[in-house]
């Protein structure tokens, strides 16, 4: 029993990738509570005011007990603005991520992203200085 929920849990999450891509908010909404719904909605429209063309790419899925996590890589083109800078037109592949997906009641409930933003930068060929 427990292994068949894993299981779920796992299908859920390349689910909502699928439809994360392709901004199919139905089937978010049926993966999703009210609440994380919202959220995914909101994180949805700020990833396509930044970048075009972007789409996640599983590498790995790991489930134990409610949650999921989940190794991805993130493909796309700068078309807005992002961390302050103006768009370049530039695209990248293969920025690394690890998300990691809670269940309750059969849906997902949280959601923590880790994101290589150094990385990313680099790929679009961003060079940031920091200031004291």
């Amino acid at each position: 029993m427990a292994t068949e929920m894993l299981m779920k849990n796992k299908e859920a999450v390349r689910q909502f990738y699928a439809a994360f891509d392709d901004d199919n908010f139905d089937t978010l909404r049926k993966l999703t509570s009210p609440e994380m719904f919202k959220k995914t909605q909101e994180l949805v429209q700020l990833t396509r005011s930044m970048f075009s063309d972007h789409s996640l790419h599983i590498q790995e899925l790991i489930a134990e007990d409610d949650s999921v996590m989940a190794r991805v890589l993130s493909n796309g083109r700068h078309t807005g603005e992002f961390m302050g800078v103006p768009a370049t037109g530039r695209k990248w592949e293969g920025n690394e991520g690890v998300n990691i997906f809670r269940f309750a009641d059969g849906v997902i409930v949280d959601l923590w992203m880790i994101w290589n933003i150094p990385l990313h930068l680099q790929k679009l060929d961003i060079h940031m200085t920091l200031s004291p």
